[in-house]
């Protein structure tokens, strides 16, 4: 009997730059996508930084607040850019082009949002923001605040955040526009996630959308989504 062992070798390297540029990092990294090869980070002093992993150079940093950062989510939008230079997400006719979009908390409060590294709008969630917020893949999708009143949105193209506070708080966003809220009355610290499930009951069956989150009550807390 022959036996092959395969070794491999890794080896350690400090990205040019990141030394003198990046503050403290506590939070997990966060991979843009798309083949991009591009990693978001983001730091205790405030700042976002943009690296290439094939390259191994910081392409560039984004101070964006004065408080520590929650870790950033990330995806690639493909917009359509018209001769006239405006842009639009049906990609019917004009030039594509690709638009990295990160969204991510700070310590005071804020969801930042920035498309290609130029922040697009800001929203205060009026208690620390401590978790990573997470994106819901583009749906329509029925939202229910904690008071029953309920809101649909029909643009399934738009990617819906998940927002979460120490106030107990969720937020679901279509970018800086509150779709709903609910209140857990206990801290949320970490990142929660979204879940996908067949269900029976639906018309179509086309699956569930749930959000579950862990809490300070030393529960897991799942919310519907549709």
């Amino acid at each position: 009997t022959t036996t092959t062992t395969t070794t491999t070798t890794t080896s350690m390297t400090t990205i040019p730059g990141t030394d003198d540029a990046v503050a403290p990092v506590f939070k997990d990294l966060c991979e843009v996508g798309g083949d991009t090869g591009q990693v978001v980070i983001s730091d205790s002093m405030g700042s976002l930084h943009l690296v290439d992993c094939r390259a191994q150079n910081l392409l560039l940093s984004r101070r964006i607040s004065s408080y520590p950062l929650t870790s950033p989510a990330a995806y690639v939008s493909s917009t359509t850019i018209d001769k006239d230079g405006s842009t639009h997400q049906d990609t019917v006719a004009g030039t594509s082009a690709i638009v990295v979009v990160v969204v991510v908390g700070s310590y005071d409060g804020t969801i930042h949002c920035l498309k290609d590294w130029k922040e697009c709008w800001c929203l205060n969630l009026h208690a620390t923001v401590y978790a990573a917020p997470v994106l819901l893949p583009p749906t329509t999708a029925v939202f229910t605040n904690q008071d029953s009143s309920s809101l649909t949105t029909a643009t399934t193209r738009t990617i819906i955040i998940a927002a979460t506070t120490t106030a107990g708080d969720v937020v679901f966003l279509e970018e800086d526009r509150v779709l709903s809220t609910y209140r857990i009355h206990a801290e949320i610290w970490s990142k929660p996630t979204i879940a996908t499930y067949d269900d029976a009951d639906s018309v179509d069956n086309a699956g569930r959308l749930v959000f579950l989150c862990g809490a300070r009550d030393s529960r897991l807390h799942l919310l519907s989504i549709r």
